[in-house]
């Protein structure tokens, strides 16, 4: 098998940079792959073509990243920004508070006699944009499929407990699901 060199160079300004794990990649048979770079500034959607030797920014997509999660069952990828917000309730009234903006893209799936779908670059749909917060971390979030549905699970300290908070995510809607009180000493 013939083995390919290519440069990339990442666009935007001179500030950007790849994400940790930022390089998503997808060999779907053929003589072309699909590679996703996730930076700080947003996602850059590659087709690359290895009869052709050339790679090609296909689409980008701005939008700044704190954070992401790539699901391949459901080839989502949330993306999580910082949102700056004034608390409304009781308790915090008016002091910020840093919550988690979350931007979910599903990229099309197209299903082959392969065993996994294979990922294509065209036209991501976006699904609606949540909150998660205050006060989680990125370490306490992650992407999972449950049952064959697409959930975002959260670990939220709220009121000096900790809570399992999980949001099951479609093309169309965000809902929380589940509000799990933990019941754990704390150390």
């Amino acid at each position: 098998k013939r083995k390919y060199s290519i440069s990339i160079k990442i666009s935007s300004d001179s500030d950007n940079k790849i994400l940790p794990e930022g390089l998503i990649w997808s060999e779907h048979g053929g003589n072309s792959q699909d590679l996703i770079i996730v930076t700080i500034r947003g996602l850059e959607l590659h087709k690359i073509s290895s009869s052709r030797n050339q790679c090609k920014l296909s689409r980008a997509i701005t939008q700044h990243c704190y954070a992401f999660w790539y699901e391949p069952n459901h080839r989502m990828m949330l993306i999580a920004s910082p949102s700056f917000r004034h608390s409304t309730n009781s308790i915090n009234r008016g002091k910020p508070l840093t919550m988690l903006m979350m931007y979910g893209i599903f990229f099309r799936v197209d299903k082959s006699e392969h065993l996994m779908p294979k990922l294509e670059l065209p036209p991501p749909v976006k699904s609606p944009r949540f909150d998660i917060g205050p006060g989680v971390s990125k370490e306490n979030i992650t992407l999972v499929t449950l049952y064959g549905w697409l959930y975002c699970v959260a670990l939220q300290r709220l009121n000096d407990e900790d809570y399992l908070v999980l949001y099951h995510v479609t093309k169309s809607a965000v809902t929380c699901s589940l509000l799990l009180a933990l019941h754990c000493a704390n150390n």
